[in-house]
């Protein structure tokens, strides 16, 4: 498997210095792959299917309590990233509030034993 790496402060695709796109691979594919997915907005884009991406801006102002979205954000990210046939397992939520916005962390792990962190914002 591979991808494009991509700078996620700078919203950008990586280049080389002689202009290439820089590829990740594997384990790493696999990590761009799920920070991708956990950035785009589910039915918005057309170039993906259906399956792709995530449902969380139907979170927003619901009026639900701040445990019962912060269940649904577990809910929908797993669900997002078991999309990829490689995800083995997705948890270890933290979540930060700071006014109406959550902010929020998870661990995920592919089926290697690779882990990573992926960070999130509804």
């Amino acid at each position: 498997m591979k991808s494009v790496k991509y700078d996620y402060e700078n919203q950008q695709y990586l280049l080389s210095p002689t202009g290439k796109f820089i590829e990740a691979e594997d384990n790493e594919a696999w990590a761009e792959w799920c920070k991708k997915a956990m950035m785009t907005e589910r039915y918005y884009y057309l170039i993906y299917d259906s399956n792709y991406g995530h449902d969380l801006e139907n979170l927003i102002g619901t009026g639900m309590e701040k445990e019962a979205i912060e269940e649904e954000i577990k809910r929908i990210t797993e669900e997002t990233l078991r999309q990829h046939l490689e995800t083995a397992s997705v948890g270890n939520f933290t979540f930060t509030w700071d006014g109406e916005e959550v902010y929020f962390t998870c661990e995920i792990t592919n089926i290697n034993g690779y882990t990573t962190e992926i960070e999130g914002k509804v």
